[in-house]
Parts: C-alpha cells; structure tokens; sequence
C-alpha cells in the first residue's frame, strides 16, 4: 500500500570515464524496462577505447527505459536511461541479495550509504558507486575523493591502492618508481590483443627442418636468378628469403589466405598479402606488408619486402584486414621456439627462429612455431602447411630437384610410362618417410613404415598434380602397399604405357623397357642424372655387402 508516495524520474547518462574520452559503446544492457533495480546493482556495460566497464545504478527504483541498444555509439553525457524513484514512506521490494559477481566477504563489504560521496573526481572522471565505497573502506574522507586527479586513468582499486601509497610516503622521500605512459602504438596493440582474445581460439604447434638444407636451398634459388643484379649487390637475409619460400606454399593453402567475416563465412583471397614484423628503433612494433607475395618473382619480392620494411622502420604500419599472416623472427639469436600471439582479424602468426651458429648448439635445425585461429584451421590443416614449408625447401636442397624436368611438364606434354610412375611413387615414398629409395619393402603397409595420415595425404595430392587426376581420400586405405598402389594407378585410363611390340600387343620386351629408361635418363638435366646413377650404384653396393654378409 502506498502512502504519501511521491515519485521522480532521474535520467541516467553516459559517464566521463578518462580524459580525451568523448563516445563510449553500449556492449551489454544487464537490466530490461520494467524490472525494479536496486542501488549499486549493475545496469549496463559500455567500453571505451582503453577499457570495459560494469556501470552501476546511483539508485534503487524501477527501470523505466532505455535510451539506448547494445552496439550504440554515444557521446558521454547523452541520456542512457530513465529510472523512477519513491522517495517517502512506500511498500519497496525486500532487499535483495549483492549481485552475485561481488566477491567481496561480508565482514568487508560496507554497509554505509555512498550518496554524501562525490560522484567524480576533480578532474570529471567518474566515480562508479561501487569505487566510492571502496574508497570510503579505505578510510578517504570526501573532500578527499573529490580532489582526486586521475590524469585520464579509469578508477580502479589498483589506482586507489597506487595513490595510498604515494600519500603515505614521507614528502622528503622519492618514489621508487616512475609513471611513464606506453607509446600509442603499444595501446593500440594492447587493446587489440584484448580483442582478440574475445574472439580467437588460439592454437600453437612446433616444427623445424635442417638448417643445412635452408642454406643449400638458398644457394640454388639465388643461384636460378643470378642474372638480377639486384639480389647479387643488395641486402640480403635468410628471413627475407625465408618469406619468400612460405608465400610460395601460402598459394597452395586457401585457409591461410582466408580471415573470418563471422562464425559462418570465411573472406578467401585469390592472392597471398604476407605480412612481416618490424620492431622500430623507439621498440614500436609495425608490420610491413608484401601485396600479392605469392604472384612476384624472387627479384620483385625481395625489393618490395625491402620497401615495406624501410616504411615500417620509419613507424608506417601497413597492416589491413586482408593480411591473414604475418611472418616474424627474433634473428641469430639463441631463442628456439615460442608461442606467438595472434592478433585478429589474422588467421594466423608464424614466428621463425634461425638460431646464431656461434651461440647457440641447436644452430641446426630452423624451428617454426605457428599459431593459429582454430575457428577456421584444424590442427590437420596447420601441420600439413607447416610440413609444406620443410618439403618444398628441402625439395631445393636437392640437387636437380627444382630444375625443369620432364615431370614438370603438363601431363599433355609429357608421355608417363610405367615405369616413370613407378619411379615417381617409389622416390616421394621414400621421400616422406626419409629412408632410402632400396630400404622400402613395397609389399609392406605404409601405416606399418611410418606413413601417418598427414604424409598419406601429402602423396595423394603429389599424384594428384603429377597425374592431372581425381584420387579417393581413403586411396591409402584400400591400397596400403607401394605394389598395390602402382598396380591401381597402371589401371587408371589416362596412365600411358610403353609401346607394345608388333608381334606380342600385350608384351613389353626388357630390351624395349632399357631403351626407353635410357632416353628418359638422358633427357634428365645434369645434375638429376648423375644423383640416380649415384643412388644406383649406392644401392648395389649395399646388395653386394649384405650377400658378403649372408654368405659368410
């Protein structure tokens, strides 16, 4: 029953939380119209460019309206919401409970009234309810909140705690520390890793190959373009080169070069921007950014990684959501690995680690840590792409393997025998599972060798693009041997074989069989030719040894 009631509408506003602070966004309305809310109680949650704040109603009343919806941009001091208090002798709601977020035990949670206490500082910033009890808990008289001087920090305990102990401190004697601001990039950042942490789920996984093989590659590639006379005389490094190698794989992976527009669609571009860390002389972090990496020749990528790299060393950030990688590397030092953090809208961050030589023992290996936003890349996806990097500079690293062969031709323009299949099938095999060509036992199963689901599909799509053909995914499941792989792909249609003779269509002579492995070996480069006739003299020397060995 109501008696001698009388009511007032007070308008809440969007408060003054920092200095510089003009708009603020509406991120969460706690209260809905209608509902009676008590004082203190939260009502809504805003951000700003530096933080994310529960505000609390100065009040106990009934929610009216709201002025706003999540997702507003407001001006601070524009209308939020309408709230009805009573302020005589009325029937009210029983006291509820504290909200449940208040974690503050009993014995310490105050029970005395903050309406005498200012409700901003002395220079506007404003004083949620729940910091003016607090700060009255801490034994601070009004006048003394009122002349608080935030210099456009939000208030917080660990503020207030900051201030005590400065106001304690004896006048004659100099604080132990300094404030010093972060420069305005390091804020940037920070507020976007918040973000991001919001947003990503975050993995990380660790991988590495032969140093040795990443400086014999290089050789080869600096090498193939020795006529440019800018890679012969300009600045070079292993992680410029390096960047080159991943956007040549980054071509080959979609998911790498796609970011999430939500947790429905992913934005693919048809060209790789590959972005690279820079850290400035002031120790500003920037990135600079190589557009359509995976479409420029080595000498092309190289002087437009140099460009973005000067313009980032003179603090110009060239990052854009359409960079869904960013390559970084600490240099010769002796960090091995890491966990690199992940800022989105990046779909991805992989820190390289090219250990100093004379620093550090482990200078063997380069180590690859990739992070990863697992809303768009399993962990299936992340180490095949990471494997792809180790193959296809190891792949370099061997003599003749990069040159133009006659399987580089396309498939119209080269005859593909029996025989150059199986010696296709055979070399990768032996390839992925880093034995010797004569050490595979082609009626064993691969599973039993050591080919695991990711190497298996790395050599389906190896016959894929080699073949020009459509594999099954399960190819290794129902063929699990080198025999019974060969023999099904000989089955294939579009898979020639030599010449029959005259007199026996179906028959193909030894003779025949030697002569045309002669013509394919001579129609091999150099350098190819003489490591098969290397690796089959090897091999018949370890059959000869292991009949000595028998025999005796």
């Amino acid at each position: 029953m109501m008696i001698n009631s009388t009511s007032t509408e007070y308008s809440l506003r969007a408060p003054q939380l920092g200095e510089g602070l003009t708009t603020v966004k509406i991120v969460n309305l706690v209260k809905q119209a209608g509902e009676f809310v008590h004082k203190d109680e939260v009502l809504y949650t805003l951000e700003t460019d530096k933080t994310t704040t529960d505000i609390e109603s100065p009040y106990s009343g009934r929610l009216v309206a709201w002025s706003v919806a999540i997702g507003d941009i407001v001006e601070v001091g524009e209308p939020v919401a309408l709230i009805l208090t009573e302020d005589n002798d009325h029937e009210m709601p029983k006291e509820s409970p504290p909200p449940t977020g208040d974690k503050t035990p009993p014995a310490h949670r105050s029970t005395e009234t903050t309406d005498h206490l200012p409700h901003t500082t002395a220079d506007g910033v404003f004083i949620p309810p729940r910091m003016r009890a607090y700060c009255r808990e801490q034994g601070m008289a009004a006048a003394e909140i009122a002349n608080l001087k935030m210099a456009g920090k939000p208030l917080t305990p660990a503020t207030i705690d900051h201030y005590l102990h400065d106001r304690q401190a004896p006048a004659s004697t100099q604080a132990p520390w300094e404030i010093r601001p972060l420069c305005s990039r390091q804020q940037w950042l920070n507020a976007q890793f918040s973000r991001s942490q919001a947003q990503v789920i975050p993995a990380t996984m660790v991988s590495g190959f032969n140093r040795s093989s990443f400086k014999k590659a290089n050789h080869w590639l600096l090498q193939s373009h020795a006529e440019s006379s800018s890679l012969q005389s300009g600045y070079l490094s292993e992680l410029q080169l390096l960047a080159y190698w991943v956007s040549r794989v980054l071509a080959d992976f979609p998911l790498f070069r796609s970011v999430l527009d939500d947790n429905t669609r992913r934005r693919e571009y048809r060209s790789v921007n590959l972005g690279v860390a820079v850290q400035t002389e002031s120790g500003e972090l920037v990135t600079a950014v190589v557009k359509q990496a995976d479409t420029l020749d080595l000498p092309t990528f190289i002087d437009e990684l140099k460009t973005g790299i000067g313009k980032a060393l003179q603090g110009e950030d060239q990052i854009t959501n359409a960079v869904p990688l960013i390559l970084s590397c600490t240099g010769g030092r002796t960090v091995l690995y890491g966990t690199p953090l992940l800022v989105a809208p990046a779909t991805a961050t992989l820190f390289v680690s090219l250990p100093d030589g004379e620093k550090n023992p482990a200078n063997g290996q380069v180590y690859l840590s990739l992070t990863f936003d697992h809303r768009l890349i399993n962990g299936m996806e992340a180490a095949t792409f990471l494997d792809a990097i180790a193959d296809k500079i190891t792949h370099a690293a061997t003599p003749g393997d990069c040159l133009s062969t006659d399987a580089d031709k396309p498939v119209e323009e080269r005859s593909l025998t029996a025989a150059t299949l199986e010696a296709l099938l055979v070399e990768k095999t032996a390839e992925l599972l880093s034995v010797p060509v004569a050490g595979l036992d082609r009626q064993q199963s691969l599973g039993l060798s050591g080919l695991d689901s990711i190497k298996s599909v790395a050599l389906k799509n190896y016959l894929e693009q080699q073949l020009a053909i459509t594999l099954p995914t399960t190819l290794l499941w129902h063929y699990p041997t080198i025999q019974g792989l060969l023999d099904y792909l000989l089955s294939l249609a579009n898979i020639q074989t030599l010449p029959a003779t005259p007199d026996n269509p179906s028959a193909i002579t030894e003779e025949d069989e030697m002569e045309q492995l002669l013509k394919e070996l001579e129609a091999l480069p150099k350098t190819r030719r003489n490591q098969l006739l290397t690796n089959l003299e090897n091999s018949q020397v370890e059959k000869t040894n292991h009949s000595t060995e028998s025999e005796n």
